[in-house]
């Protein structure tokens, strides 16, 4: 965050003063200056070129209203941000920069907090306190970073089992599959088999039966005949009847 910031107002910088801009204004080729900056720079010149590139520009610089912003902005949160880390070191009961920590109460205090609470304990210098706490966080850190290492095999041992698993379960359905194909490869040539025999049979048996339809279609045109020559005898005259 720090670096950050420092970088931002590195880039807020005029180059010519190396402070924030005020009433910055924009060359044609882009760069920007403080206008008071720029002006004392082409003081007495009659060729205006730009202090960085040396590009000569022939247009009157213009104001540079979103760098203005952003400048007034950051100076104002650079106030905010002093003021809070000033108020961060001075006591709130006697409005006294606190200048050692207090090592029964683990706190910071100024003259006065020694003078009137804290008579008895023992103090050090804020910069060794603070070290000391920074060791303590440094072992707390140093614990925390191993069993967040212990946590990061813990969780790439069980992704390697999932994946295994996962692998494993892939490799079942396939045989699962195959066995299956195959099974159902042989049902289906059983059941052209089966089908094909089954046809076969049908037409053994139609063929059977079609030879005895017309068997039986041919003896009953003969009995037809028959039973015709039969009527016409019994309805010839007695004479024609006994000569047939």
């Amino acid at each position: 965050m720090a670096s950050s910031h420092t970088k931002l107002e590195e880039n807020l910088k005029c180059s010519i003063c190396l402070e924030i801009f005020k009433d910055p204004v924009v060359l044609h080729c882009s760069h920007s200056f403080c206008k008071a900056c720029l002006d004392g720079s082409w003081n007495g010149k009659e060729v205006k070129e730009c202090p960085l590139c040396r590009k000569i520009s022939t247009y009157t610089p213009l104001n540079n209203l979103v760098l203005k912003d952003a400048c007034e902005s950051f100076v104002e949160e650079r106030k905010h941000r002093v003021s809070a880390e000033t108020e961060s070191v001075t006591c709130v009961v006697h409005s006294e920069k606190q200048q050692l920590f207090c090592v029964d109460d683990q706190k910071l205090v100024c003259m006065q907090c020694i003078a009137q609470d804290h008579q008895d304990h023992s103090f050090c210098s804020i910069s060794k306190a603070a070290s000391h706490c920074k060791e303590e966080l440094k072992s707390s850190q140093v614990a925390l970073q191993a069993l967040l290492d212990t946590f990061k095999d813990f969780k790439s041992t069980y992704e390697d089992i999932a994946k295994h698993i996962k692998s494993q379960a892939q490799q079942t359905e396939a045989h699962i599959k195959e066995r299956f194909e195959k099974l159902h490869q042989f049902l289906r040539e059983e059941e052209e088999v089966r089908i094909t025999a089954l046809r076969e049979e049908e037409e053994v048996k139609t063929n059977r039966t079609k030879e005895k339809i017309a068997a039986a279609d041919k003896e009953c045109s003969l009995l037809d005949q028959l039973i015709q020559e039969i009527e016409d005898m019994m309805e010839a005259e007695n004479e024609s009847f006994f000569q047939n």
